[in-house]
């Protein structure tokens, strides 16, 4: 009965871990999905990650650019481009005392590792027990 009762706990950890979203529990891992999201213009993901608030703002940001891609001139649709194309990294989330509310700062890195000299920075909220990002932070 043992090794049944074993192997049932392993299997729900296993479960658990792989519907976790893959890290996506930790402020850093939200940070760095959204900002991943932001760059891709991916509204969806950027409103499963975003608190309430937030997902007003992304709204109201997917409406803005709803028919404006053809008014981009070249070089920004090049920087855009190339932004696309970074890799994230979060830093370590400087977390609130009560834990509540974390700021993240996520630099990008070109295809080669090497630092893009581009931070963004992420106020990061609990909300229904979730980390959900609730704007950019100073």
């Amino acid at each position: 009965m043992k090794k049944g009762t074993l192997l049932l706990a392993a299997f729900v950890t296993l479960f658990l871990v792989a519907c976790g979203g893959g890290g996506a529990g930790t402020p850093e891992a939200v940070a760095e999905k959204y900002l991943k999201a932001s760059l891709n213009s991916d509204y969806g993901t950027m409103k499963k990650l975003a608190t309430e608030k937030q997902k007003a703002e992304i709204e109201k940001r997917e409406n803005e650019e709803k028919g404006k891609s053809k008014d981009i001139p070249p070089e920004k649709k090049e920087m855009v481009a190339k932004m696309k194309a970074m890799t994230p990294k979060a830093e370590e989330a400087k977390i609130s005392e009560d834990g509540n509310s974390a700021n993240v700062r996520v630099p990008l890195f070109d295809k080669k590792g090497e630092p893009a000299n581009m931070t963004f920075r992420y106020r990061v909220v609990k909300e229904n027990g979730k980390w959900k990002v609730d704007g950019e932070s100073k």
